[in-house]
């Protein structure tokens, strides 16, 4: 019965620990070379900070930030480089999303 109570015990610990790891945010930062509209954002070109915590991600320049909660989505791959998708509407340049070099993570803006 002890056996059984201590695997319990590191059981509940390791989950609780793997839940913990997983919310712990992570930090990008990525170079914007040209001026993207968004609907009541314009970003202009820059260093921005891409924080990621989870699906939902908030993008910051210097202490002000841009544009928060924003989904996250992660793909089979790792992404080799900073790429932002964008679609042009009319004379604007609408960003779609930010594909974070060295990791897995799409941040869509929309």
């Amino acid at each position: 019965m002890d056996k059984v109570k201590r695997l319990v015990t590191l059981i509940a610990f390791l989950t609780i620990g793997m839940m913990a790891f997983a919310s712990v945010p992570t930090h990008h930062r990525v170079t914007v070379d040209h001026t993207y509209t968004l609907t009541n954002t314009v970003l202009a070109p820059g260093t921005y900070k891409v924080v990621i915590e989870g699906d939902r991600a908030t993008i910051s320049k210097k202490d002000q930030t841009v544009l928060s909660d924003l989904q996250v989505e992660t793909a089979p791959q790792k992404f080799r480089r900073n790429a932002f998708v964008s679609r042009t509407n009319g004379d604007k340049t609408e960003l779609v999303a930010i594909e974070v070099g060295g990791t897995h993570y799409k941040v869509l803006v929309k």
